[in-house]
């Protein structure tokens, strides 16, 4: 007779709109877990309504909301829970993912959520290791930037991201920068570095899970507000490597870490 299934991991994301990239990123990410946890119920859920609701009229499918899925997962008589977010830092989709999940507290008897890619400093040394080991970012030659852009706080506390952008420089790797878009001087900033070590390349690449609508606009449009066309205008070759990082083996095995620590293997 077969055991029944109690334990279930739910992966919570963001969304993207755009098919392509939510299966080179989020759905890797969600087969990395499924393949490492396979005596489990997988569920997932994104905390974006808007995106959710995209998704559902272009391509008819229904992805949960984080209430939509624990509520499932309860009438399963599911009763551990393991859920693990697939954000950049702990910024305001976790602490929406907490206080949804604070809700369902009281109706499991395990219920336990892992950190994000970039909680603490200690995350910082591995981060660095899995983007330098990355197939995916080509070592940048003499005289090339390759420069990754995160989204960065709505606060713009970003201390996390300029402690991350030190550790690249001296990871010794050469010509690695990590900038945010919410930073007011980041591009004034990248641009006095470069010229002030005579660079003549620019490689941006989104430091975002989904290189979605929004990065793919903001930074590699041609649109004349846009990153590229930005450092175009101030005399640089630009190329653009968009990459998610969802669809790097190395990030992957990072949120499988995290979700490790969540005392799932216990």
């Amino acid at each position: 007779m077969n055991q029944t299934i109690t334990r279930a991991v739910l992966t919570v994301s963001f969304g993207t709109s755009v098919k392509e990239t939510r299966v080179k990123t989020i759905e890797s990410i969600e087969h990395a877990i499924r393949s490492q946890y396979p005596d489990c119920i997988h569920e997932r859920a994104w905390t974006s309504r808007i995106l959710r609701n995209k998704v559902l009229e272009s391509e008819g499918l229904h992805i949960p909301s984080i209430q939509e899925a624990l509520t499932k997962l309860k009438s399963n008589n599911i009763s551990e829970v393991y859920i693990q977010p697939t954000f950049v830092t702990d910024g305001g989709e976790y602490q929406k993912l907490i206080q949804e999940v604070t809700k369902f507290q009281d109706q499991f008897s395990l219920l336990r959520i892992g950190a994000p890619l970039m909680k603490s400093e200690e995350d910082l040394a591995p981060l660095v290791a899995a983007i330098t080991q990355s197939s995916a970012y080509p070592h940048p030659q003499s005289d090339e930037i390759l420069l990754f852009i995160g989204h960065g706080t709505t606060s713009g506390e970003d201390f996390l991201y300029d402690q991350l952008n030190k550790a690249l420089q001296t990871c010794g790797t050469p010509n690695l920068f990590l900038k945010t878009m919410n930073s007011l001087s980041a591009i004034e900033d990248i641009i006095s570095i470069a010229r002030k070590r005579r660079m003549k390349t620019i490689t941006i690449a989104p430091f975002m899970i989904v290189a979605g609508r929004h990065a793919l606009h903001d930074l590699a449009s041609d649109h004349p507000d846009s990153w590229k066309s930005t450092l175009k205008q101030a005399g640089f070759t630009v190329h653009c490597n968009m990459t998610g990082l969802g669809e790097i083996p190395e990030i992957q095995q990072l949120f499988l870490h995290r979700l490790a620590k969540t005392g799932i293997n216990d």
